[in-house]
């Protein structure tokens, strides 16, 4: 990687810590979310008792309402997330579970089950954030800001690495500046959105669930393809001759355009994101903002490291094998992604939910239990042998 690259990327978390550094007046709570925990379950209590299944609508509304009003509003999701992203994700996979249940008319014995574990998995958040609470320091928090940006940046850093290697493996470095433009653009529009959802509720709970749900598969979408035609080529003769022949159309205007918009679309999944975490960590303790700045610089510190090795053992593979794992790294993103937009979409209401019984939940590697998640990491599994072999066609003759 370059000076010009090392600045642009010096830039962007610099731009990151102005963003999270008025985040911490946007919430007034200070952490203090057990009386939102207690309201929670007061009306799911009372929501389960009046429930009637011929009134699935009314049922499955107000049970978003919980998720959406209570959940969400309260800043309580993004404090969790904050903390234990695992621990949110199952929780956001119970909320679904119950509504699904509910707009489905199920019978009231299996609502009230979903709810029992829904309110154990909110209790353990609740003592996890107490406990925080109560041993909060600057190493705590140190920790907690660290993991955020390391949890967070480690998905976007393996998706803009293979693309910037990639560009630079075949000898179209001058191109690498098209994944810095979608970096960039993705770090605006994230600071946008994660400043409208903390500023005034202009985006609501329901809204940003499938603002996340679509970019999620949009950008599973896209990494399957580029992972696709990258495997198409990794034959090391094959890409030789052809970017020899035709280099210039190889990585033509359409083909770097793809790979900015990779670049841009897991950036601004974890920029806006990560934003808001950070915006709930110096909210929930804003006496310790040193320490939280702190952690951020040193997980920003991290990232940039881990590029470097990346870069530094990636260009001492041979070519064949470098192409085959950055497809198997792009197409594993694919896959992570297309399971975790499905879920955002079931919470949101737009795609049902049909639960796998036992099924387990597997969160960083986007494996949720229902039909309609696994079903779409199951396509894009059988997709991927025809996917990664269908270019390859015979190249044109050297001229």
């Amino acid at each position: 990687m370059g000076k010009r690259a090392l600045i642009i990327l010096c830039h962007f978390f610099c731009a990151m810590v102005l963003l999270i550094a008025w985040a911490n007046t946007a919430l007034a709570e200070s952490g203090r979310f057990d009386p939102v925990f207690d309201e929670i379950i007061s009306h799911g209590d009372q929501l389960i008792v009046s429930y009637e299944p011929g009134k699935a609508v009314k049922a499955g509304n107000a049970f978003s309402a919980l998720y959406f009003d209570l959940f969400e509003a309260s800043g309580l999701e993004f404090r969790i997330g904050a903390v234990d992203k695992d621990m949110l994700l199952n929780i956001e996979t119970q909320f679904s579970r119950i509504i699904g249940l509910a707009i489905g008319g199920k019978p009231q014995g299996e609502l009230a089950t979903a709810w029992t574990e829904l309110k154990g998995s909110l209790a353990q958040a609740q003592a996890l954030l107490q406990k925080l609470g109560k041993d909060q320091g600057f190493w705590s928090s140190f920790i907690q800001s660290f993991i955020i940006l390391l949890r967070e940046g480690i998905e976007a850093l393996l998706v803009v690495s293979a693309l910037v290697l990639y560009l630079r493996r075949v000898g179209a470095g001058d191109q690498v500046y098209a994944i810095w433009w979608g970096c960039g653009l993705a770090l605006v529009a994230s600071a946008a959105v994660a400043y409208l959802i903390a500023s005034a509720a202009a985006i609501s709970g329901l809204q940003r669930e499938i603002i996340e749900g679509i970019t999620l598969l949009v950008a599973s979408a896209v990494l399957f393809y580029i992972s696709c035609w990258l495997f198409s080529k990794r034959e090391a003769e094959r890409w030789r001759g052809y970017i020899t022949a035709q280099l210039d159309k190889a990585v033509s205007s359409g083909s770097v355009m793809a790979l900015a918009v990779a670049a841009f679309l897991a950036v601004f999944r974890e920029g806006a994101e990560t934003a808001l975490f950070y915006q709930a960590l110096l909210a929930g303790d804003g006496t310790q903002a040193n320490a939280i700045y702190l952690g951020f610089a040193a997980a920003a510190v991290t990232l940039i490291v881990l590029f470097f090795a990346f870069r530094t053992i990636s260009f001492k593979i041979p070519l064949k094998p470098f192409f085959t794992a950055t497809a198997v790294i792009l197409f594993a993103m694919a896959v992570i992604f297309s399971g975790k937009g499905i879920l955002e979409l079931q919470v949101a209401g737009l795609i049902s939910r049909t639960e796998i019984a036992g099924g387990p939940i597997v969160s960083w590697l986007g494996i949720f239990p229902t039909w309609e998640s696994v079903g779409v990491q199951v396509v894009l599994l059988l997709l991927v042998v025809p996917g990664w072999f269908i270019g390859k066609r015979p190249l044109a003759p050297q001229g």
